[in-house]
């Protein structure tokens, strides 16, 4: 037996077992016992040896041109990176899966799964180096395995690779073939190619296609006409209300046309602005939270315009790909004094 600690305190674990304290901790707190998927598990090995190969080439760069940043970024040693580069190899073959133990149905948003396979690949590169698995003051699982990476990065890419794997098995061979295979659109973010080269990007992109969900964008974002059908059907239902939708557009096609109309060559039109990044969904399902939102019409029309304009002003002005978190979040702090304007009453004239 080994024993590992953290600060509830101390867990003894078999000596050989690839998994550590966290993956105990969360076994323990999850009482489901659901298989994990073993594709989602493979997956993450495949993301995490590609962040190991992605260090490498920049150690590499580093060694070359600024040596001492080498030192400074606290990187992995050639030696150990390769041990850690061979353990996630070996688990995006499926190697290991025993000692994968988080249940498939859990809390922690993913972190339970990644910290998990962090420490497999940990004791497996631990063993190829010659050392015993649990001895972190050589490797740690958080320091070493999850350099440079986040759970909300690695766990949902996996999941993208995986349903990937499962849908063309063909192409996501680990060779070129994905790369080469023809997508029929531009494998590229709309507003991310925006920033790149400007408005010339919106030339790459069909209207119709973007409308209809061609476009690369999270599947709650590029669905516009299905966005659209729900936002309209809720209306219908009296469950969110017109004004901070319509709001919104007027303020958003304003500014986006002020834009185009002062330089065309940086900012593409309005419509491109519509159609591309999470503009329908934040219209029609972030604005229209009853919670966050101000309560009656007037408020409500003018908290959807300011968020037009700051979303544009955003998009164009600063580092933000999309920018429609940082938009609500501003939005949101003249809700309180949006709600200041009062309805004048009606028919209390004599009272």
């Amino acid at each position: 037996m080994r024993t590992e600690k953290d600060p509830l305190g101390e867990v003894s674990l078999p000596a050989d077992a690839l998994y550590g304290i966290h993956s105990y901790r969360a076994r323990e707190n999850f009482p489901f016992r659901i298989p994990f998927p073993p594709e989602w598990y493979r997956a993450t090995g495949l993301v995490k040896l590609a962040c190991y190969q992605t260090v490498r080439k920049l150690r590499n760069a580093l060694q070359k041109d600024h040596p001492d940043m080498t030192k400074h970024l606290r990187l992995p040693e050639i030696l150990v990176l390769g041990a850690l580069e061979n353990a996630a190899e070996a688990v995006a073959q499926g190697s290991h899966f025993d000692h994968f133990v988080v249940p498939g149905t859990q809390g922690g948003a993913g972190t339970s799964i990644n910290l998990n396979i962090n420490e497999i690949i940990t004791n497996v590169a631990l063993l190829e180096l010659g050392k015993k698995p649990g001895q972190y003051e050589v490797l740690d699982p958080i320091e070493g395995a999850n350099l440079f990476q986040s759970t909300n990065d690695v766990i949902p890419t996996a999941l993208a690779v995986a349903v990937m794997q499962l849908s063309w098995p063909d192409r996501m061979d680990y060779t070129a073939a994905l790369k080469d295979m023809d997508w029929s659109v531009t494998m590229i973010e709309p507003l991310r190619l925006v920033k790149s080269i400007g408005a010339e990007a919106a030339a790459q992109y069909n209207w119709y296609e973007m409308f209809f969900g061609f476009q690369v964008a999270g599947t709650g974002n590029g669905m516009v006409f299905f966005l659209l059908f729900s936002g309209l059907l809720l209306l219908l239902m009296r469950e969110i209300q017109w004004q901070a939708p319509a709001g919104f557009a007027i303020g958003l096609i304003a500014t986006a046309s002020l834009l185009h109309w002062s330089d065309p060559v940086a900012f593409p039109s309005p419509i491109f602005y519509l159609l591309s990044g999470g503009t329908v969904f934040m219209a029609l399902f972030l604005l229209t939270d009853h919670t966050t939102s101000p309560v009656n019409n007037t408020p409500l029309f003018i908290y959807g315009l300011i968020a037009g304009v700051l979303l544009i002003l955003i998009r164009g002005y600063s580092n933000h790909v999309d920018g429609i978190a940082y938009t609500v979040l501003l939005v949101n702090l003249c809700a309180p004094l949006l709600d200041m304007i009062k309805p004048k009453p009606k028919g209390a004239g004599n009272v």
